[in-house]
């Protein structure tokens, strides 16, 4: 019996010894777990920002090449002169012999051009073209008959008439 409890009193002393172990390392679990999730969070974020800032940094890329794609193609007064020049002599080969003095640009801003047509019956048509897209839309005034501008139905895109040389 005296065998029997000196193994029982060596397992207790073993296990008192293993427990003190753990307690002295001088922190406790929850000490130690507040310690890696701030350490887990300080790396979180710093990967959160390295992104941020990548895509910010791509997003600004994208910008300014977007940008410069869209001034780079966008409908100049001459493109747009010569491509409603060139529709208009395709729909009637008539208008080739009026003259350049029949289109006028009546207005030129940074997003807009607006070319107006005169006929020889004095009707009046302007064509308001998108610089960045090429858009196009008509509207009509005949003096005496349709005193107020009025749009068409009539749309197209005046890239497609720039490489057209018909008129001229």
């Amino acid at each position: 019996m005296k065998k029997f409890i000196n193994v029982t009193t060596l397992l207790v002393l073993l296990c008192m010894l293993a427990t003190m172990a753990c307690g002295c390392s001088g922190k406790s679990s929850e000490e130690e777990i507040e310690i890696v999730d701030e350490s887990v969070e300080t790396e979180v974020t710093a990967i959160s920002e390295t992104t941020s800032i990548e895509v910010e940094e791509t997003s600004a890329t994208v910008e300014a090449t977007t940008s410069v794609v869209m001034e780079a193609d966008a409908i100049t007064d001459e493109m747009a002169m010569d491509a409603i020049m060139n529709r208009c002599c395709l729909a009637n080969s008539d208008f080739a012999s009026l003259g350049a003095d029949h289109w006028v640009i009546v207005s030129s801003t940074d997003s807009q051009v607006v070319v107006l047509f005169t006929s020889y019956t004095a009707a009046q048509i302007r064509y308001y073209i998108d610089r960045a897209t090429g858009d196009t839309s008509v509207t009509e005034l005949v003096p005496g008959i349709i005193d107020e501008e009025q749009a068409t139905d009539e749309t197209f895109n005046v890239r497609d008439f720039l490489t057209a040389e018909i008129y001229g």
